[in-house]
């Protein structure tokens, strides 16, 4: 055990304890330990916004894990009522779900370790068009979550060409005034005398209510 910050070493004199001295007083940290290590685990680091209708790179760090199995859901509202789509977990089956439509899903073949350790790899998003989108990410093709050795994880992005830059305009009886700046966030052009609507979501009500309208100057403030 004094080996456990060090997987490499440790993982074989885990195996060689569980097989050699399966009732020994310690057989239970054993397995916990050899458990911490021999577990699947993944993570993605995906950017909130994404550009439109272009190959997006993200990074994923995987650790015990052969492939990946990768679906993308479009979770996109159509219209001025908030509908917040959830992902669902089965505790019975340890199913993880998303009802929404399903885009595409492939899987990704990674790099075989024979080892303990965490490593990353780097997944291209299909170019996709505007709207909110939903993934899920699982080492397994039914998309299980039992918490050891089936692992599901999931995360939404949007994708706009949009970018938004907030700055401190002035501040007018201790509030506090901001202008805006929008530009397209692939060519870099500003986004010029365009109509843009301000909504908020009322507790409680799924419509959007519309605080007010602005027109934005030929530098897109």
């Amino acid at each position: 055990l004094a080996k456990a910050n060090n997987p490499r070493e440790a993982l074989p004199l885990l195996k060689i304890a569980k097989e050699k001295y399966p009732m020994s007083p310690w057989i239970n940290n054993v397995d916990t330990l050899f458990e911490q290590l021999t577990k699947s685990r993944i993570q993605i680091k995906l950017p909130s916004f994404v550009p439109s209708q272009q190959h997006t790179p993200l990074q994923i760090k995987h650790k015990n894990t052969a492939q990946l199995y990768i679906r993308i859901y479009d979770s996109s509202t159509k219209s001025k009522t908030v509908k917040n789509i959830k992902t669902n977990y089965d505790s019975l089956d340890y199913k993880v779900s998303i009802a929404a439509p399903l885009v595409y899903e492939e899987i990704l073949h990674l790099k075989k370790f024979d080892d303990p350790d965490d490593h990353s790899t780097l997944y291209k998003l299909n170019p996709l068009p505007y709207g909110r989108y939903q993934i899920l990410v699982s080492n397994n093709p039914d998309f299980k979550d039992d918490g050891i050795y089936l692992e599901t994880i999931s995360s939404h992005f949007y994708v706009s060409d949009l970018f938004i830059s907030a700055y401190e305009k002035e501040i007018v009886d201790e509030t506090t005034h901001y202008s805006m700046l929008l530009i397209n966030r692939k060519s870099g052009n500003p986004y010029a005398k365009k109509t843009i609507e301000l909504t908020v979501k009322e507790e409680s009500k799924p419509q959007l209510k519309k605080i007010k309208q602005y027109k934005t100057s030929a530098a897109g403030e």
